[in-house]
């Protein structure tokens, strides 16, 4: 029944058009593993994640090495998607950041702060430009 009522929190369609708004269509987008893929990617933007995404059995040497800035800028702007309160990731924060949107979800009773498990919705959510080193 949570996961029924919280659909309006939980439906991407208000993420993807914030994104459509707010970053040209072939774009970079770096975000977390979580909740934003489906919404960057139906925008029309590439969506990358910030951190790597490997089990700890997989990981080994260099898996969290900075990203390859000139080939993002070469393929156009690059933007950070994250949800406000939580850490950027340490390789992103010493890159300047500039914010440009702040996604502010359905404020309804009962909405909690993350997409993925039941009944949870879209938390506040910053979008940066990165601007280059």
């Amino acid at each position: 029944m949570a996961w029924a009522n919280s659909y309006q929190q939980r439906d991407m369609a208000a993420v993807t058009r914030f994104v459509a708004e707010h970053v040209p269509r072939n774009s970079a987008v770096l975000g977390p593993t979580d909740a934003y893929y489906y919404a960057v990617e139906n925008a029309g933007s590439r969506y990358l994640y910030a951190r790597p995404w490997v089990s700890t059995g997989l990981a080994g040497t260099g898996v969290d090495t900075p990203p390859d800035w000139d080939a993002l800028f070469a393929g156009g702007n690059v933007y950070l998607i994250w949800p406000r309160g939580s850490s950027i990731p340490l390789r992103l924060e010493h890159n300047h950041l500039q914010l440009i949107g702040l996604f502010k979800p359905v404020d309804k009773p009962g909405r909690l702060a993350w997409v993925g498990v039941s009944g949870e919705g879209y938390p506040l959510t910053d979008l940066y430009q990165v601007v280059r080193p």
